[in-house]
């Protein structure tokens, strides 16, 4: 990962957890339901994928349920 982002140019560390917030913030920004989005980060309980996407700020959510 620290390659890639040298390559690319980024100076924020990057880890797998941050590629795999930013797949799951693309899927949600993009209208995929939750509970694919819980399917595919392997979550036990749609409870899991809620708290990962809990620090989303207002803004965002309010923005989401317009989409619906």
């Amino acid at each position: 990962m620290k390659k890639i982002g040298v390559k690319l140019g980024i100076s924020q560390k990057l880890v797998t957890y941050v590629a795999r917030h930013s797949f799951g913030t693309t899927m949600l920004r993009s209208g995929v339901p939750l509970k694919h989005i819980s399917n595919s980060f392997g979550h036990g309980s749609i409870t899991t994928t809620e708290r990962y996407f809990g620090e989303f700020d207002d803004v965002d959510i309010k923005e989401f349920l317009k989409a619906l």
